[in-house]
């Protein structure tokens, strides 16, 4: 399988980028997870004809060539992608309790195991405005070369706390306050243009100023 990404020398503004290649970058920069809401990128179609030459187990899975196992063969030590198609709510609301089960200090087996029983269990999906209920817990899948802890476990007593330097760390409430992560009192729909002007201003610049109506 591919990603695209931008490419603004090609002709389509298009560059594909393969399991292999993308795996081998993010080890040589000694990024750990890899988290995949595109559709499709853990989805592997079975040869036609068995190769009854390969033997061994692993490289019969390798044989199926999703990209996520690309990854995880390059050298990444997990995965989180899509079997199949999902829809954007589905991944928005997976993705969401992903993060916040990672940051509570559960592995990154035992979050995507939490987050696909909170999909299990709470079925209905708002698609065109209206609620229809899914089975598509079984869509997000993780691998992993060895169990994944990206946060310490996260206690009653010890809100969360972001590292300033080394050595120094101060408390998310502190740092930020009441008031600024309140939740906005009107929304709007359809941020994708502006979501991607951020990415590519992040692109050439350390710093981007952000200044709008209010929303989320």
């Amino acid at each position: 399988g591919y990603l695209e990404f931008e490419n603004p020398d090609s002709e389509y503004n298009i560059r594909l980028v393969d399991g292999p290649e993308l795996g081998a970058l993010l080890a040589e920069t000694e990024v750990s997870v890899l988290v995949l809401n595109a559709c499709r990128s853990a989805h592997a179609d079975p040869q036609a004809t068995p190769d009854t030459t390969v033997t061994d187990p692993h490289a019969q899975v390798r044989a199926f060539g999703s990209l996520a196992h690309e990854v995880i063969d390059a050298g990444v030590a997990g995965v989180v992608a899509m079997r199949y198609n999902v829809y954007v709510v589905t991944a928005a609301q997976f993705v969401a309790d992903l993060y916040g089960s990672l940051t509570q200090g559960y592995s990154l087996g035992e979050a995507v195991t939490l987050c696909r029983k909170q999909l299990h269990d709470q079925p209905l999906r708002e698609i065109a405005y209206e609620p229809r209920p899914l089975q598509d817990w079984i869509v997000p899948v993780a691998y992993e070369a060895a169990p994944i802890t990206l946060f310490p476990k996260a206690t009653k007593d010890a809100p969360l706390t972001i590292t300033l330097e080394a050595g120094k760390t101060a408390s998310t409430r502190e740092q930020l306050g009441p008031e600024v992560m309140k939740r906005p009192d009107v929304g709007f729909f359809g941020r994708d243009e502006t979501l991607l002007a951020l990415d590519r201003a992040f692109d050439t610049q350390s710093i981007v100023l952000l200044h709008a109506y209010a929303g989320n």
